[in-house]
């Protein structure tokens, strides 16, 4: 029987599929790692060779042939390969939809994968001897220019000299020069790495960069450093020796906001290939940076999330900076964490990780004091004339009277930074004009026709707006409960927020920051440059102003709500809202002026918000770990959510039901278990539910939950394999959508 391919395609069927290979391609290498195209039912799928086998479970018959063979040479290593099959086996997906989840929208499409072409113009011998040419001395000086680079120029740096390309054309028309093909990235530099001196380094920055220097193969850092205390100058200093060797570094942010100035602080002080990976690109940008990486022409690879995906020639080092952030966790699909694999590859490659974080994860930190981790601590911010990080100041509102979410002394503090000719930030969580619209007649309330969730009100452009399911709806002019037109918003949105600021400071420039008002990545761009550049103005916005962004101008903070989070179901709330209120403040009193920060909260007794104010995060999140410790939850057990919604709750309790029934049995004859109600007990592995998720109806579904946790992981993935064979052969499972979420990074979803 002819060899088999085993082929994985972006389908949600947890199977690879047995194909032939093409009569007319079958002497060629049908190797692991290429694309084919497919006939899949009745759709023409791409798909990955990820197998070779002699013998199928399926009548040789019935075997379809593959109908193109797309790669003659594999667009995926046996490594690469290795590390997909890792990560679909531990978060429980499906190797063809992980491997897809991970491969730059182009190849997926089936588009070569071949780089652009550059044209490398260069003098011939001729052109190295001639003399002088009178009668053309245009073209005479873009010889002369051409033959003082003896590599050669690309076209774009030739025509940035004003030169056009039918000069170069007459000039290899006479002999004089030519040009030859190369990727248009290429990992060649010449001259000194640095395109800049190293700044000076206090003695706890350079204690950092020497420990990490001095690391051999995998050895991961936790870098804890207070908010401007120079974390990105100890990233820089400590990858320069991987540069040096010839290796590659990747560097992973939370956010396309935080990349602009990422980039900008390495391509200052590199003279290196650098490339950006993040959604704000386009398909061919992102899969020219792909290549450049998987080729070693790209020296230092900076992107969010998926960027840990990519591969790589020579990786050298990773850095991951505001580890802690939720944006590295996926919550749909593929719900992985990317700091997670990143250690997991990293170990692999047997090469250094940097975490770095002001509000270390709980998780990071415990590794940390068990000193599985390095602990690099950062207790100072560098320069001797900047001010220490502010302290955070509660302001009771209780018996205020508040003016669009704000208190009357925290005007009066707004007034005095503003007229100092300083910067102020005010920070609200929350998107719209108002959170809710209510009828003050009957108390009617406008709420989600699919969701159990208020619509938000929303002004530019005028809407009542889910945030859950995106409904949208017109703002209506009259209550559809009693016909009233006393209708009012109810709570503070940031464009409620922008209209008071605005009608209250109308001389001084007010930028908004939040997904709506910076919905494009050039958006984005423009407002961060604003701020650059004016002096006295405000800041408002959401939590994409609260990560690592350097206004040096910004000299008070204020929060107009540190409630939010203190009182969630979360159990990770606390930890969650320590950390942005932490951050946030971070943003005050970066430069040589004292900072300043005002939290208005209804809760100043609070005992969390008390700790976290008066002795900061690091006391706050080590009491926090003794809880977690107390109540046996992550970082000190294992835990995974099975998220299962359908048409109806009973159809989705039904189903879980059963699986959970499934499950006892099946614990009790692998590991010996006793039953008590809805609580497994099995060498430390509890299982809980089936139960409503916290917002049960979302999108007309009705939501549940079922829990494992496990002091261990082999017994936790062990019953969530089983889960999965159950729910895959159980008929009444197919009315219902589920996914299990390991590792959660909330329990909300």
């Amino acid at each position: 029987m002819p060899l088999i391919l085993e082929v994985a395609l972006p389908v949600p069927l947890d199977a690879i599929f047995d194909y032939l290979p093409h009569p007319h391609t079958a002497h060629f290498r049908q190797a692991l790692g290429c694309r084919v195209q497919v006939s899949f039912g009745q759709r023409k799928l791409i798909g990955v060779i990820v197998g070779h086998k002699q013998a199928s479970d399926i009548s040789p018959a019935k075997i379809k042939p593959i109908e193109h063979l797309l790669d003659l040479d594999p667009i995926l290593d046996p490594g690469w390969l290795a590390k997909i099959r890792w990560c679909a086996r531990y978060y429980h997906h499906p190797l063809g939809d992980t491997l897809f989840s991970c491969l730059p929208t182009l190849l997926k499409k089936g588009e070569p994968a071949d780089a652009l072409q550059d044209q490398i113009w260069f003098t011939t011998y001729l052109g190295q001897q001639i003399e002088a040419m009178p009668k053309t001395p245009a073209q005479w000086r873009l010889l002369q220019m051409l033959r003082q680079h003896p590599h050669g120029l690309e076209v774009s740096a030739i025509s940035a000299q004003g030169f056009q390309s039918t000069q170069l054309h007459k000039l290899r028309d006479k002999g004089l020069i030519d040009y030859r093909q190369e990727p248009k990235l290429t990992a060649q530099v010449s001259g000194p790495l640095l395109a800049e001196a190293e700044l000076v380094l206090t003695p706890e920055q350079t204690s950092a960069v020497q420990h990490i220097q001095q690391a051999q193969g995998f050895h991961v850092f936790l870098l804890e450093g207070v908010t401007g205390s120079g974390k990105t100058e100890v990233y820089l200093q400590a990858l320069r020796p991987v540069l040096a060797r010839g290796q590659q570094v990747l560097v992973l942010v939370p956010e396309i906001s935080l990349t602009p100035q990422t980039l900008h602080r390495f391509r200052r002080r590199f003279a290196c290939s650098l490339v950006a990976l993040h959604s704000g690109l386009s398909e061919r940008e992102r899969l020219e940076a792909w290549l450049a990486a998987k080729r070693g022409a790209a020296a230092i690879v900076i992107g969010t999330r998926s960027a840990v995906f990519t591969p790589f020639a020579n990786l050298g080092m990773v850095i991951i900076d505001e580890e802690q952030d939720a944006s590295f966790k996926q919550m749909e699909g593929l719900r992985y964490h990317a700091r997670d694999l990143a250690l997991k590859y990293a170990q692999e490659a047997q090469v250094p990780v940097i975490l770095g974080s002001a509000t270390p994860s709980l998780e990071s930190l415990r590794h940390a004091l068990a000193q599985h981790y390095q602990h690099l601590q950062l207790t100072q911010r560098p320069q001797t004339n900047k001010p220490t990080p502010p302290p955070l100041q509660l302001l009771d509102i209780r018996s205020l009277k508040l003016q669009e979410g704000f208190s009357l002394p925290l005007l009066k503090r707004l007034d005095t930074h503003l007229q100092a000719g300083n910067q102020v930030l005010i920070f609200i969580n929350r998107r719209g004009f108002a959170p809710a619209l209510t009828c003050y007649t009957c108390g009617w309330l406008a709420e989600c026709p699919q969701c159990d969730a208020r619509m938000t009100w929303h002004k530019e452009p005028p809407r009542l707006h889910c945030h859950h399911c995106d409904t949208q709806q017109a703002v209506m002019l009259t209550c559809p409960h009693c016909q009233s037109e006393d209708l009012h918003p109810l709570g503070w949105g940031t464009q409620r927020s922008e209209a008071f600021l605005q009608q209250r400071y109308p001389e001084i420039p007010l930028v908004r920051l939040d997904r709506d008002a910076v919905s494009t990545h050039k958006r984005l761009q423009t407002s961060l440059q604003q701020i650059q550049q004016m002096q006295a103005g405000i800041l408002l916005g959401t939590q994409m102003l609260a990560k690592g962004h350097h206004f040096p101008r910004v000299t008070l903070v204020a929060v107009l709500d540190a409630d939010t989070g203190l009182y969630s179901s979360d159990f990770r709330a606390l930890e969650h809202s320590g950390q942005l209120l932490t951050q946030v403040a971070g943003r005050a009193g970066r430069a040589h002026q004292a900072g300043e920060v005002i939290l208005q909260t209804r809760h100043p007794d609070d005992t969390n918000l008390l700790e976290l104010c008066q002795h900061g995060y690091s006391y706050f999140a080590r009491r926090l770990l003794e809880e977690r410790e107390q109540l046996s939850l992550p970082p000190y057990e294992y835990l995974a959510i099975l998220h299962a919604s359908g048409k109806t709750r009973e159809q989705v309790h039904q189903v879980l039901t059963e699986m959970a029934a499934h499950l006892h049995p099946y614990i009790q004859a692998t590991r010996g278990v006793e039953e008590a109600d809805s609580l497994i007990q099995a060498q430390g592995l509890n299982a809980i539910g089936p139960f409503p998720a916290p917002m049960e109806r979302r999108k007309n579904r009705y939501h549940m939950q079922f829990w494992l946790q496990a002091a261990q992981r082999a017994p936790l993935h062990e019953t969530i394999a089983a889960s999965l064979r159950y729910l895959r052969q159980h008929k009444q499972a197919r009315t219902i959508r589920y996914a299990w979420d390991i590792d959660p990074w909330d329990t909300l979803g």
